[in-house]
């Protein structure tokens, strides 16, 4: 287990949580992963380099260092490369932000949160076990509860996105990639303030 790092407010990693492999794409898992994808494209830069077992990249945002990445260990172990990754760049917890599915939150709605429980996501529980911290902030993207209460959940967040779904959803990304530029620029608080008191982006 790794403790909370030194701060550093120069430095921070913004990363998605899915599965690798194009089996697993546009499945609502990996939505976290959809949503560091369009923030790429966001900043023109590419995640082509390797390492810690997750695809990364480093990028300039005025005077600070955003490290980017998507791990590559499926979705159960996300935290090892993401701890690896903030031991290696000395960034503490507060200073990582983590895009994931959420499925309390209507489809394509999204919240920003700083702390708190893994809330029986799997994803989450990984990276604050290897953190062992809380503190790292959240864009929780969401998928839609379940239709049928006896559906199994990993059947449900392994499923793709219909048409109509994955429409809405591509929609809303750009939204969700303004909105961790925002707390890079400005601050976990005043994204916050801004995107979570937005009706249309929250539940």
């Amino acid at each position: 287990m790794l403790k909370i790092f030194k701060k550093s407010d120069q430095k921070l990693i913004v990363t998605g949580l899915g599965n690798p492999g194009m089996g697993y794409r546009n499945t609502r898992h990996n939505v976290g992963f959809a949503v560091v994808d369009t923030l790429c494209k966001k900043l023109n830069v590419e995640l082509k380099s390797t390492k810690f077992n997750a695809l990364y990249a480093r990028v300039k945002a005025g005077n600070k260092t955003v490290i980017l990445l998507k791990p590559q260990t499926f979705m159960n172990n996300s935290g090892i490369a993401v701890s690896q990754f903030a031991k290696y760049y000395n960034v503490c917890a507060q200073n990582i932000i983590v895009a994931h599915d959420d499925i309390t939150l209507p489809l394509s709605h999204f919240k920003i949160k700083q702390g708190g429980s893994a809330g029986g996501h799997n994803g989450i529980e990984s990276v604050i076990d290897f953190l062992d911290s809380q503190d790292f902030i959240r864009l929780k993207f969401g998928i839609g509860e379940k239709p049928l209460k006896e559906m199994n959940l990993a059947d449900w967040v392994l499923q793709r996105f219909n048409e109509y779904e994955l429409k809405t959803v591509e929609d809303s990304l750009p939204d969700a990639a303004e909105a961790i530029t925002d707390i890079i620029n400005n601050g976990v608080n005043a994204a916050m303030n801004r995107y979570n008191s937005n009706t249309k982006k929250q539940n």
